[in-house]
Order: C-alpha cells, then structure tokens, then sequence
C-alpha cells in the first residue's frame, strides 16, 4: 500500500499498461511490492496490484506521465 490509508476503506484492482518502455522500470522499481505481471503475449506491457485507492496512489502514477495508462477501475482511471 502507498502512503497513510483509513484501514475501513476497501481494496481494489488496479490495471496499468505502461508505454514507451516504462513497464520495465516500473517492474525493477515498483511502488507496490505485490505487483503481479500479465504473460500473455497482449499484455506484456500490464501489471496488475491490489491497493487502496488514495491521493499516494495517484501521485505515484502522475510522475509516469502519458508512460502509464489505468486500465482498472474506472474511478482511478477518471481521476488520471
């Protein structure tokens, strides 16, 4: 989990395609220990975590910029 979070708030998927390259960094520096890879050959550049969604959360996802698009959910993907 990323940053200070209220424990009665409930865990969700996050989805995140990465682009230009950055899947890579992402998978040597992860944020979310947890992270899980996708192997089919039309997912290569996606992960996938469980996390509260938070403001932590979505700082750490701004710094990719364009490099990062949220798949899952769809509340995380409108605050991007």
């Amino acid at each position: 989990m990323v940053g200070v979070t209220r424990i009665s708030i409930h865990i969700e998927r996050v989805v995140l395609r990465f682009h230009n390259g950055r899947g890579n960094y992402f998978k040597t520096k992860p944020f979310q220990p947890d992270c899980k890879e996708f192997f089919e050959d039309d997912k290569q550049d996606q992960v996938w975590f469980e996390t509260i969604i938070n403001k932590e959360l979505v700082q750490q996802l701004l710094y990719y910029g364009k490099d990062v698009e949220v798949l899952e959910p769809v509340l995380l993907k409108a605050q991007m």
